[in-house]
């Protein structure tokens, strides 16, 4: 199996996909250190041969229409400065019912942009984390749907869950 690591830092994840389930992962992150970081890892987890890591961006990814059977990407999105061309350019690259898993920054529904603490908790999240906006799960839902992508499984881990902040 192919597998797209979509914002991978310096690889860890990509790496435990590589062991679990055999995959051959390539990685991209727009940080050079980065790249330089990951290929001496997965050199001293004599992963070399099974993951790569690219300098890349979202919104033009260096490869092939339909090249990859997976792609995953962990709180990555929301640092995209376009959305639709990111899913876009996702939906590009994967097979044909190829499969994208995220786990990403959204905001609930809770939010209101009223309250002034939140505006103040919001703002201090987005720019410590380089987050352009965060959306709701439905927004985020919906901009994959439009970019082709069918939803089959979804969870907002922070309700689903006894959190004593609930609109985060």
């Amino acid at each position: 199996m192919k597998v797209l690591d979509l914002g991978c830092g310096v690889g860890g994840p990509a790496r435990e996909m590589a062991i679990f389930a055999g995959a051959n992962v390539t990685g991209i992150t727009i940080n050079e250190l980065h790249v330089e970081r990951a290929i001496e890892l997965n050199k001293q987890a004599n992963l070399q041969d099974q993951v790569t890591v690219l300098k890349a961006s979202f919104s033009d990814l260096p490869f092939a229409d339909g090249e990859f059977d997976m792609a995953f990407a962990i709180e990555a999105f929301c640092c995209a400065p376009d959305v639709q061309r990111l899913h876009s350019e996702v939906m590009r690259v994967l097979k044909p019912g190829g499969k994208l898993g995220l786990l990403d920054w959204v905001i609930t529904d809770k939010y209101d942009d009223g309250n002034k603490e939140h505006r103040l908790i919001r703002g201090r999240i987005e720019r410590s984390g380089a987050v352009p906006h965060m959306m709701t799960p439905k927004a985020r839902i919906a901009a994959l749907e439009a970019s082709g992508f069918e939803m089959i499984c979804d969870e907002d881990r922070a309700t689903a869950k006894a959190n004593p902040v609930p609109w985060w």
